[in-house]
């Protein structure tokens, strides 16, 4: 009885490997249709958020580096639909803006520069960046997050430049900046980071410019900063750094600038260092010493 249902194998044909070749493609195109479609849907939801939301400052550049005209204050401009927008700046003014209404800025995937300089929320806002691990510069001067909200910021590989000036940072918060390792320059200015989270920096080793002032430093931690010798650019204005402390920057090679107002360092080794450095800027005279945002110059700044 077994012999009636028994089933032939079917031989395998060009044509065979044509059709499942067809439904391959047709699987993969609906699946980038479908991400295309939920890109889309999130990215409209962030804009409308951003439509409604008040005094929201813009700046923006694109390529080509033209400006796209508005046509009415009450209207978002077209290039916040375009997918290869690059760069973005936001400024929201009031502590009652919503956390939420950054949700959806990852659906930017060209996104390099985004500045939030001044903005206040009324919630946790940062977790909305942690996928843009593409940008090249972010900017949160003055924004006043804390040590946790770093966290959000350990993934960005590529990042460049870090600019946290004036925020409520601590030691514990300098933690999260270790894996940045391709960081050229990095503003802690106006924190309250000391001595000890310097520890943190040690491996940053393509860091460039880095800006201590008014911190805590007292000078004790620049023997961390033993290690990086890329660095070209330094300010200690404003701290209580000591001449004994400027020993640990001996082995800097490449440091040309030093800024040091406001300190306890002594004339006489201002002088020191002042005759040093510049006969390191005439050795290396036209090598570009400052890192620089990627963008030569700013467009035109829009209010909302």
């Amino acid at each position: 009885m077994g012999k009636y249902f028994q089933i032939k194998p079917e031989r395998i044909t060009p044509l065979h490997y044509v059709r499942w070749g067809c439904i391959l493609i047709f699987l993969l195109l609906l699946f980038h249709g479908i991400k295309s479609s939920f890109q889309r849907k999130v990215r409209d939801e962030f804009l409308l958020r951003l439509k409604y939301t008040t005094h929201a400052e813009l700046t923006f550049q694109r390529k080509p580096l033209i400006p796209v005209s508005v046509k009415g204050s009450n209207e978002l401009p077209d290039w916040l639909h375009y997918q290869e927008l690059k760069e973005v700046r936001f400024k929201f003014i009031y502590n009652s803006t919503s956390s939420d209404t950054l949700r959806g800025i990852d659906a930017f995937p060209s996104l390099t520069h985004l500045d939030l300089s001044f903005s206040r929320f009324s919630g946790d806002a940062l977790v909305y960046l942690s996928d843009l691990t593409q940008l090249d510069q972010l900017t949160l001067y003055d924004t006043n997050i804390e040590d946790a909200e770093l966290a959000y910021l350990k993934n960005m590989r590529n990042l460049r430049i870090l600019n946290l000036h004036d925020n409520l940072i601590t030691d514990k918060g300098l933690v999260h900046l270790k894996r940045l390792t391709n960081l050229e320059r990095l503003i802690l200015s106006e924190t309250e980071i000391s001595d000890t989270g310097l520890i943190h920096l040690s491996e940053l080793k393509n860091l460039r410019n880095l800006s201590l002032a008014k911190t805590a430093i007292t000078g004790k931690g620049l023997v961390h900063l033993k290690g990086l010798k890329n660095l070209t650019i330094l300010s200690l204005n404003d701290t209580s750094v000591t001449d004994a402390a400027l020993s640990h920057l001996n082995g800097l090679s490449q440091l040309q600038v030093l800024y040091l107002d406001g300190t306890n360092v002594t004339e006489n080794e201002h002088y020191i260092w002042r005759i040093a450095l510049e006969l390191r800027a005439k050795k290396n005279e036209g090598k570009e010493i400052l890192v620089k945002p990627r963008f030569s110059s700013p467009l035109p700044e829009l209010s909302y």
